[in-house]
């Protein structure tokens, strides 16, 4: 799509975690920042029963390009079945009132990804893995699903399987996550409490921030960017 990322999910090959039943129910708005001003929000709302439902976020943000500041708004709606296995996930963009959208649909193994550039169509297909997590480019989120798989009692660095459907078939590869563990930590202009996650690929480190599967907070130094909760 042709928004910028704000924090670009990077990917690379590797191993995935064991995929099971999940109940998650979570509903809230993130602030998001760049180089410390605010630039945006995402409402979303979570509804899983044993890995089945759906995941909506609606995620506004102002950009730069090409020195012209533009206005982006992203609406998402990601369809599961049991267990988080992906089947249909829809993605609206409004970039200064221009639109595009992408729909994908899951089959065995396989996303088939149409784009809607407004000028142009195309379609895509990628390769998965059975258990792969869709994290996609601005929908913070989809970490919620991400943080749901990782085993607690295990701990150490993880790996897990993503697909980025925005990067079309260019989209499917692997990040590890690492516990760091239970802290302190600055959100806003207060502070809180909760587990820190470190997620890497060779290119980009996220430090993620989540209490009892709530994800409160996001950071990418490199990127200068900050998402956290405020809701």
């Amino acid at each position: 799509m042709a928004q910028k990322a704000i924090i670009a999910v990077l990917v690379l090959v590797g191993l995935a975690g064991a995929a099971s039943g999940q109940d998650i129910m979570d509903k809230g708005v993130f602030a998001i920042y760049r180089e410390g001003k605010p630039i945006g929000t995402e409402e979303f709302t979570i509804s899983l029963l044993n890995g089945a439902g759906t995941v909506k976020s609606k995620t506004a943000f102002r950009m730069v390009q090409n020195a012209e500041p533009k206005d982006v708004v992203l609406k998402t709606n990601l369809t599961l079945d049991a267990n988080m296995v992906p089947k249909l996930y829809d993605l609206t963009s409004e970039i200064s009132f221009q639109k595009q959208s992408l729909k994908v649909e899951f089959k065995p193994r396989l996303a088939v990804c149409t784009f809607d550039l407004g000028t142009e169509q195309r379609t895509d297909a990628a390769i998965l893995a059975a258990d792969t997590i869709v994290l996609d480019d601005n929908v913070f989120c989809h970490w919620a699903m991400l943080l749901s798989r990782y085993d607690m009692k295990a701990k150490g660095t993880q790996s897990f399987n993503i697909f980025v459907p925005q990067q079309g078939k260019n989209g499917y590869g692997a990040i590890a996550v690492t516990l760091v563990g239970k802290e302190s930590f600055a959100m806003g202009l207060g502070r809180s409490k909760g587990q820190h996650f470190r997620v890497q690929s060779p290119n980009l480190t996220v430090e993620l921030w989540a209490d009892e599967g709530r994800v409160l907070k996001i950071q990418v130094a490199a990127n200068k960017a900050e998402v956290f909760r405020v809701e």
